[in-house]
């Protein structure tokens, strides 16, 4: 007789809500709950995304980061000393009390420290520059040697290493005198900026406080390093005018004297103005900007007062300084010192980055590629469905 009520079969299922639930469960019980990627699913595409990583960071280390590396340092604190080639022709300061001008012939030394000091910051720089001139001999004993002195103090944009009219600019000639602010101040002095450019510029004379062309000479060598070579002309200036009847760096630029004292006929009182020239041959390196060695010829004459050049002239100084071997020395190694960290990271990370980059990418495409199954390929079986059967 038919029966309604559900048989063995039936009544399992419907006792076991999770077998009505998931079909898939009632027909292969013991099928494992895999995941929809597994990690080898994975390791392609975290290789291509790895890859594409670092061909932007090879793109942009450059662009970004080494920008900020190309810049004037703002822990600069370097001393150079330069000495003259043969002894100098120097006035006697003492003679100026004597009947006669004295010109003695004597080594002089030149030294200068240039210190970056305040105001300082991401985009400029202040360095403060104190330069003097002495004769390695006493001249005599109301002088202790120094033929000249001055302090420059210039607030420089820290890419292009000129004077940034928002900062400071003053030379200071006379201790006992305030600095004298220079505000249209233009043109290269203690610096280059980075990768220079081989061609002309300017040049910034602190002793006659004017700018002059910076003709570009060729290259250069300097203690084996390459170097570029620039050209700077001061042209016979009268100090007396330019700084106003002042003294300047330490000496007058004035002198009146009868004119035996200058070794001429008569007692007729003579006055003399004080001229300056000098010729600046600066080796830089071409990365950094670093000035390398430079060579000063420098003339410093007394004239008589509206007196055309090629007559009488009484010699104040009158020489040809170049850097010590010492000074060049540290010159290149703190240009190698600012190359090293543009060249790691303008140059090797970049290329390094860029070939495992491409490396990565290559190699998660070719992991995909070998994982996918072919058109027409049977999706695998499981193995303990055919032990189950």
């Amino acid at each position: 007789m038919p029966s309604d009520a559900p048989s063995g079969p039936e009544i399992a299922a419907a006792q076991s809500p999770d077998a009505a639930q998931s079909p898939d469960a009632a027909q292969s019980p013991d099928a494992p709950n895999r995941p929809r990627f597994s990690g080898r699913d994975l390791i392609g595409p975290t290789m291509i995304f790895a890859g594409a990583f670092l061909l932007s960071a090879a793109i942009a280390l450059p662009a970004l980061f080494v920008g900020n590396l190309t810049v004037l340092p703002l822990d600069t604190d370097e001393t150079i000393v330069a000495r003259s080639t043969a002894p100098a022709q120097v006035l006697d300061q003492c003679s100026l009390d004597t009947r006669a001008a004295r010109v003695v012939s004597v080594p002089v030394t030149r030294q200068q420290r240039v210190v970056a000091v305040r105001p300082a910051g991401r985009r400029v720089v202040t360095l403060q520059a104190g330069t003097s001139l002495r004769a390695d001999d006493k001249l005599d004993d109301c002088s202790d040697g120094t033929i000249s002195a001055i302090r420059d103090r210039v607030t420089l944009d820290r890419e292009t290493a000129t004077f940034r009219g928002s900062g400071s600019s003053e030379i200071q000639y006379d201790d006992k005198l305030a600095p004298l602010r220079v505000s249209d101040r233009t043109g290269l002095t203690y610096a280059f900026p980075f990768d220079v450019a081989h061609r002309d510029g300017e040049f910034f004379d602190p002793i006659t406080r004017t700018t002059v062309p910076l003709r570009f000479d060729g290259d250069a060598q300097v203690e084996g390093e390459e170097a570029i070579r620039f050209v700077a002309e001061i042209p016979d200036t009268n100090l007396y005018d330019a700084h106003s009847g002042a003294d300047t760096a330490g000496r007058p630029t004035v002198i009146v004297r009868p004119a035996s004292w200058f070794g001429l006929p008569g007692n007729a009182p003579m006055t003399l103005h004080l001229h300056h020239r000098s010729t600046w041959e600066i080796s830089v390196d071409p990365t950094t900007g670093t000035i390398l060695d430079e060579r000063i010829t420098i003339d410093e004459r007394y004239r008589p007062a509206n007196q055309p050049l090629g007559e009488f002239s009484l010699v104040n100084l009158a020489t040809t300084l170049t850097y010590t071997k010492s000074t060049r020395d540290a010159a290149a190694a703190r240009a190698a010192s600012l190359a090293r960290p543009i060249t790691v990271w303008g140059r090797l990370v970049p290329i390094a980055a860029g070939v495992v980059g491409v490396a990565a990418i290559g190699g998660g495409i070719y992991w995909l590629w070998r994982r996918e199954p072919s058109d027409g390929e049977p999706a695998a079986v499981d193995d303990r469905a055919d032990e189950r059967a």
